[in-house]
């Protein structure tokens, strides 16, 4: 068994299940710290709330909260079964993250947060 995929195993674990756990609330105190002490929302603001209320089924407040929790849902969920997978056949099933279509991938999704972010700002629809 390789150390590295059972950590991220328990690691996508509690993360899947604090979401499952946790009731969004839109009344709720910020635990976002930009929004705290600069009082700007972050370009991650209702990230972990879009996350829990899709994985509470209700996709409609999840995308209200934020759109890409949907995504990031699926995501883990997908990842998780890959770890699970990987740590009963004893292999490795993800793809070779360091190669650069990965790394323009990664910078794809920071830009198309950062122009979700700045879209929100601009009509005051952050959370």
């Amino acid at each position: 068994m390789h150390k590295g995929r059972a950590i991220a195993f328990v690691l996508v674990t509690a993360a899947l299940t604090t979401a499952v756990l946790f009731r969004p609330d839109e009344r709720g105190p910020s635990t976002c710290m930009s929004k705290v002490l600069l009082r700007v929302s972050c370009p991650g603001c209702g990230l972990t709330r879009a996350v829990a209320a899709a994985a509470h089924g209700d996709l409609v407040r999840s995308v209200r909260f934020h759109a890409m929790g949907v995504f990031l849902l699926a995501l883990g969920i997908v990842s998780w079964a890959m770890l699970a997978a990987g740590l009963v056949a004893d292999r490795n099933f993800f793809p070779d993250l360091g190669r650069p279509r990965w790394t323009w991938a990664l910078v794809g999704w920071f830009v198309v947060l950062v122009v979700y972010w700045l879209v929100r700002l601009a009509s005051g629809t952050t959370p």
